[in-house]
């Protein structure tokens, strides 16, 4: 949970064996969606898209949002 970011909609990788969580959040004025390692706290953190509410495929190949047109 990162200070003042108002994180949302967090959703594990389908494939335990891959640590990534996806998640949106407001980030400077905008809802954005972001992918992280869930265990190593050093990696950076991916801004993916404007979007929010993320959702990976069944097979994990795929992450989709819904995003503002």
């Amino acid at each position: 949970n990162t200070p003042g970011r108002g994180e949302d909609y967090p959703v594990w990788h389908p494939d335990p064996a891959v640590d990534l969580l996806a998640y949106s959040a407001l980030d400077a004025g905008f809802e954005k969606v972001f992918v992280q390692s869930a265990s190593d706290r050093s990696a950076p953190v991916q801004a993916v898209a404007l979007g929010a509410r993320p959702a990976w495929s069944p097979d994990g190949s795929s992450l989709i949002f819904s995003a503002d047109s």
